[in-house]
């Protein structure tokens, strides 16, 4: 896949990433192993529970956990994506504010089985693709995290349509639609 690459970027983010420890954010994402992370977000995803605040913004939820004794209140704008064909989950963008610095950052998991590189490709519109290393691979998902700032955070603001492309194994280009109705507003109430 001819991606257009921000190696350097990437590099950046993850850079940042151990600096700030996003090991130690908040829960749910970084308090857990990332194996638990995608089972507690995933079983977020399949029953709120009954002290989860969600608010829907067109087709981005944004969903907060209350503070406990240990951990502070917790919030996560997101979106899965889904086939037509047999409504299985393909991707999950979520979209939150990490470590102790608070960081406006993305993560985009897509099923285990992709190739690593190219990486994770993200356009909005017709504006540039523009593309990240995965990170993490997990027995379920594999995981991409992106700062969201500059021309990226605008063109999310600013846009109708994202799509998502990564390869599978067999090297076939998977490309998924994100709806960006409602991302500007749920990014507005996110904490």
């Amino acid at each position: 896949m001819p991606y257009e690459s921000e190696p350097k970027r990437a590099w950046l983010w993850l850079a940042a990433v151990l600096s700030i420890g996003i090991a130690a954010a908040p829960a749910p994402l970084a308090a857990q192993s990332e194996a638990d992370q995608s089972a507690a977000d995933q079983s977020e995803t399949d029953q709120a529970s009954a002290e989860t605040e969600t608010q829907q913004f067109e087709d981005w939820t944004l969903r907060c956990r209350p503070a406990s004794e240990t951990q502070p209140r917790t919030c996560r704008m997101h979106q899965q994506l889904v086939t037509n064909k047999d409504s299985k989950l393909v991707v999950r963008f979520m979209v939150g504010r990490f470590g102790p610095e608070k960081i406006l950052g993305a993560v985009i998991s897509v099923p285990i089985g992709v190739r690593l590189p190219p990486g994770l490709g993200i356009q909005v519109d017709k504006r540039p693709l523009r593309i990240y290393p995965f990170e993490i691979c997990g027995p379920k998902n594999c995981q991409a995290r992106v700062i969201l700032e500059g021309d990226l955070l605008k063109d999310l603001k600013a846009g109708l349509t994202g799509h998502i492309k990564f390869q599978n194994a067999t090297g076939q280009v998977l490309i998924v639609p994100v709806s960006l109705k409602g991302f500007s507003a749920a990014l507005r109430a996110l904490p």
